[in-house]
């Protein structure tokens, strides 16, 4: 997405409809007939954008520890209260926001990568991304996106499936032990497990044999 990596940063806000922008210009430039389009955290939100702009491709949506529950997003005061560290010291706030998203028993190599790697994203960035993402209407965007909804999440924290199922065309969740929010990192055996099998429910097969780097 624009803004990460390598991907160029001269945008001036960084809104998840951008972003979505960004996944549905690849979508069409590879030009499948049908996808399922897979993200981690903010990215799901980003994926139900991009579905919005790909009318009849998308045939799923998989989250990886997101669509924890769909709400209609913060208030301005809230948001501006979650973002002030942010701007005081982005650096420093990521790296304690990391942090705290890992259990005690994370592997702290991977805590200092994660926590080094988000906390070198441009500021302007980062910022801006989050405050979209902390506004973004959940509610309102799926009365559009009528696809099926799987999320693969860390029992470390709730996750509503009981409102999710009242706003998305269906909703179905897996839960991952141990792990906090970075689920495909910190046990990827078990994430790759259930990636597959949600994808083989998706798209109809059972038992498919797909080969696991």
């Amino acid at each position: 997405m624009g803004g990460h990596g390598g991907s160029g940063t001269d945008r001036e806000d960084w809104t998840i409809a951008a972003f979505g922008a960004d996944v549905a210009a690849v979508v069409k430039k590879l030009n499948p007939d049908k996808v399922v389009l897979i993200g981690h955290s903010m990215a799901g939100s980003v994926n139900i954008e991009a579905t919005r702009q790909l009318p009849g491709r998308v045939i799923g949506l998989i989250g990886a520890d997101c669509y924890k529950k769909f709400g209609t997003g913060y208030s301005p005061e809230q948001v501006t209260e979650i973002v002030a560290p942010f701007k005081a010291d982005f650096t420093t706030a990521v790296d304690g926001f990391v942090r705290n998203m890992f259990p005690e028993t994370a592997d702290s190599a991977l805590v200092d990568w994660v926590a080094a790697d988000m906390g070198a994203a441009p500021p302007e960035v980062g910022i801006s991304a989050m405050t979209n993402f902390f506004v973004y209407d959940y509610q309102a965007i799926l009365k559009e996106v009528r696809v099926p909804i799987s999320a693969i999440n860390t029992d470390m924290w709730p996750t509503d499936s009981e409102t999710n199922q009242k706003f998305a065309a269906s909703f179905e969740l897996k839960l991952m032990s141990d792990v906090g929010h970075f689920v495909q990192q910190e046990d990827p055996a078990t994430f790759n497990r259930l990636l597959h099998e949600t994808l083989d429910e998706l798209t109809g097969k059972t038992g498919a044999s797909i080969e696991k780097e």
